[in-house]
């Protein structure tokens, strides 16, 4: 795929007043014409605000882009952008298109006009169509701005799916240590070490949740129960408030883990 689309379309050197004043010698008014169209087509360039069809800085983290879902209302800004702007421009490049043919047509007539003044006029002809073609909706470069947004679609799913693998280790690695708390229930099994053991695991699944519950939005709630159960404060004091404890925590677990299905 080439890369993604980072500035806007190019404007033409060819649709310039400088490059028409330059190349050509033309006053009589029907023909001179054709400045007044490109300067509306200018206008018009300048007018889109190519800076909504950059999808690698439009689906930034800063803009509220981390999921998946959040591309869809950037790609819908990106057609009402076109529909508002785009459209406009290429009337405009249609419209000096045909007054350059019209042009170039009454030129052919006149013997004595200059060869580099019909070929300025026919090459703006042929400019100003490619150009309102190479801009139609699924023209060369929408079709590669629709392109980069879907890819973001993609490089954002690949961050959820690397976040939920994470929670997967950290659920397998909670389980076995609450196979260890159940079979030995005691304070000291419950909270065996600083970095090991059934509450580390705890505090471990609760790491992931943050990276998982704007694609899974039924998590925030739970998060916060999480949290509470991942707390010091939670701590069984004595045995016998070991066994409820676990409970609480693995039927938590499974909320979390319905989830995220």
């Amino acid at each position: 795929m080439p890369s993604p689309i980072t500035a806007p379309y190019p404007f033409p050197k060819e649709l310039t007043v400088a490059d028409w004043k330059e190349n050509t010698d033309i006053t009589k008014p029907q023909h001179t014409g054709i400045k007044g169209e490109l300067t509306k087509v200018k206008h018009a360039y300048d007018s889109v605000d190519w800076s909504k069809f950059y999808a690698r800085s439009v689906c930034a983290k800063q803009h509220g882009v981390t999921v998946p879902a959040d591309v869809e209302p950037k790609i819908l800004d990106v057609k009402e952008e076109y529909r508002k702007t785009v459209e406009v421009l290429r009337k405009a490049l249609l419209a000096c298109s045909s007054k350059a043919n019209e042009v170039a047509q009454d030129l052919k007539k006149k013997t004595l006009v200059a060869k580099k003044n019909r070929e300025q006029v026919e090459k703006i002809d042929k400019v100003a169509g490619n150009t309102a073609t190479a801009l139609k909706d699924n023209g060369v470069y929408f079709k590669q701005v629709i392109e980069d947004f879907e890819a973001e679609k993609t490089r954002l799913q690949r961050v959820v799916d690397i976040a939920k693998d994470a929670f997967g280790k950290a659920v397998k690695k909670l389980l076995v240590e609450a196979g260890n708390v159940k079979a030995n229930p005691t304070v000291a099994v419950y909270d065996s070490g600083a970095t090991t053991g059934f509450y580390q695991s705890c505090r471990a699944v609760g790491t992931t949740l943050p990276f998982l519950e704007r694609a899974y939005p039924r998590l925030i709630p739970l998060r916060e129960k999480w949290k509470k159960i991942s707390n010091d404060g939670f701590l069984p004091k004595r045995d016998e408030e070991v066994p409820d404890k676990l409970k609480t925590v693995l039927l938590l677990l499974k909320e979390l883990q319905a989830a995220i299905r």
